[in-house]
């Protein structure tokens, strides 16, 4: 069988064809935020210290001062008393002041 696209698909089914595989012919869904597409087209989650937007193609650092988990759509900032660098999956206490 053929697979059909766009209007020739439409017309396939008006008129009683049989199309084989329409999963083919649909646009892939973007990812979440907090994962990105892999190399088979999956969505994977970005690493902890990293997030990503719905639809982004790549995973972005988290800015130094925050953090984030594993499959992050946003990073999470340090609680007072805390900081992080670049890309932190956690915060840590700030050393004490003198």
């Amino acid at each position: 069988m053929t697979k059909l696209v766009g209007i020739a698909l439409w017309a396939a089914v008006v008129v009683g064809a049989v199309v084989a595989d329409t999963q083919d012919v649909r646009a892939a869904e973007p990812c979440r935020a907090g994962t990105v597409p892999g190399a088979k087209g999956e969505c994977i989650a970005c690493p902890a210290g990293s997030f990503s937007a719905a639809g982004a193609t790549g995973c972005s650092p988290c800015a130094a001062g925050t953090y984030s988990g594993v499959g992050a759509g946003v990073c999470v900032v340090c609680a007072p008393g805390t900081s992080s660098k670049l890309g932190s999956a956690a915060c840590t206490p700030d050393a004490p002041k003198k």
